[in-house]
């Protein structure tokens, strides 16, 4: 019984992990997508596997807390080349920009679980 909430919420502490943070710094460095890509992907790919073994409410956690992560590290980071990089908004309105964008997915991710009962 104890091995299996070890499972349950080690799906969780990967949220703790900067994923909007880690993208925007790739795409900063050297202009690639690729992290949005892995950012989206990730994401996505544990939304799924929280919802199959806990609640949704662990979900919508799990992405606040990235996303405050990412936002805190950006902040402390940020420079004048930052500033100029991301055109239309800050470096910080991007990360919730981001956020809320990589929800999406990762809502299509939680109705494909609670459809596909395994």
């Amino acid at each position: 019984m104890t091995r299996v909430k070890i499972k349950n919420h080690a799906c969780l502490f990967l949220y703790f992990i900067p994923f909007i943070y880690i993208s925007i710094y790739l795409d900063y460095k050297f202009q690639t997508i690729l992290g949005y890509i892995f950012a989206l992907i990730s994401m996505s790919v544990l939304a799924y596997f929280n919802t199959t073994k806990s609640s949704l409410i662990g979900v919508i956690f799990g992405n606040f807390v990235s996303a405050a992560i990412s936002y805190y590290l950006v902040s402390s980071i940020q420079n004048d080349n930052w500033l100029y990089f991301f055109k239309i908004f800050t470096p910080q309105n991007w990360v919730i920009v981001l956020s809320c964008i990589n929800f999406i997915p990762q809502f299509i991710a939680i109705l494909v679980a609670k459809t596909i009962k395994f």
